[in-house]
């Protein structure tokens, strides 16, 4: 099946005046964004594993790990997987620059048929 693309979004919280500063401010773990949600888009390879399970990763997110037995679990686990290490990022003061939904309109989603 070879190594597919998609791209979640995963909702964080915070509040911002400014959408540009968006990424920043909640990096540096600014008090007044902790209190309104916010979308992030990260961009996810899914591959299947040899064993048939499906394996996502995602190169804008180090760390994050997720194996499913299909394709949506594998998002789903991934989008978990995502919100944990963004939390446990700005806990230690090193959240990575993601970008917003506000800036990806390219999605893709996942339908059982």
């Amino acid at each position: 099946m070879g190594r597919m693309a998609w791209l979640i979004a995963i909702r964080a919280f915070g509040k911002f005046d400014d959408r540009a500063n968006l990424n920043n401010r909640a990096a540096t773990g600014d008090p007044e964004c902790q209190d309104e949600p916010m979308e992030l888009a990260i961009r996810i390879h899914v591959e299947e594993l040899p064993e048939g399970l499906f394996l996502a990763t995602s190169d804008e997110l180090p760390g994050l790990l997720a194996q499913g037995r299909t394709v949506a679990e594998a998002l789903e686990i991934a989008r978990d997987v995502a919100r944990k290490l963004i939390e446990a990022g700005r806990e230690r003061g090193a959240v990575p620059s993601l970008p917003t939904t506000m800036d990806r309109r390219d999605y893709t989603i996942v339908v059982a048929a």
